[in-house]
C-alpha cells in the first residue's frame, strides 16, 4: 500500500505541475493577443501533454518496464479521455444541471484525476507482458 500512496503522490505532483504549465502557456499566449483563445488551449494542452508523460514516464511510473513510444500512445489516448470528461462536465453542469459554470471544477478535481489515474496505471504505464512487443 505504501508503494501505491507514493505512486499516488507523484501523480498528483506530476498533474499539479503540468496544470501550472498549461495555464502558464495558455495565460502567455492568450496575453499576447496574437492567439486566438481556441488555439492558445490547443497549444497549452499539447505542452502539458509532453511534460505530463515525461513526468509519468520518468517519475510517476518509472520501474513501469513499457518503453516510452508505447506508453507516449496510450497516454495521448488516456489524456484525451481526461479531456472529454472535462469537457462533458462542462455540459452537464451547466447544460444540464443548469449550474454555474464553475461547479465543473468539482468533476475535473475529483473524477478525471481518479480515472485517468487508474488508466494510467492498469494500461498506459502498465508492464508489459513477458515476450510481447506491445
Amino acid at each position: 500500500m505504501r508503494a501505491s500512496l507514493g505512486e499516488m503522490l507523484r501523480f498528483g505532483s506530476v498533474g499539479l505541475a503540468a496544470t501550472a504549465v498549461h495555464a502558464g502557456v495558455y495565460a502567455l499566449l492568450v496575453s499576447s493577443g496574437a492567439v486566438w483563445p481556441q488555439i492558445s488551449n490547443l497549444v497549452a494542452f499539447a505542452v502539458a501533454f509532453v511534460f505530463s508523460f515525461l513526468g509519468h514516464h520518468y517519475f510517476t511510473f518509472r520501474n513501469s518496464g513499457r518503453s516510452a513510444g508505447s506508453a507516449a500512445a496510450r497516454f495521448l489516448l488516456v489524456a484525451l479521455i481526461g479531456y472529454g470528461l472535462n469537457a462533458g462536465f462542462v455540459a452537464l453542469t451547466t447544460e444540464v444541471l443548469a449550474e454555474p459554470p464553475l461547479v465543473a471544477v468539482l468533476f475535473m478535481l475529483f473524477v478525471t484525476p481518479v480515472v485517468t489515474y487508474v488508466l494510467s496505471k492498469l494500461w498506459a504505464f502498465a508492464d508489459r507482458p513477458a515476450g510481447t512487443g506491445r
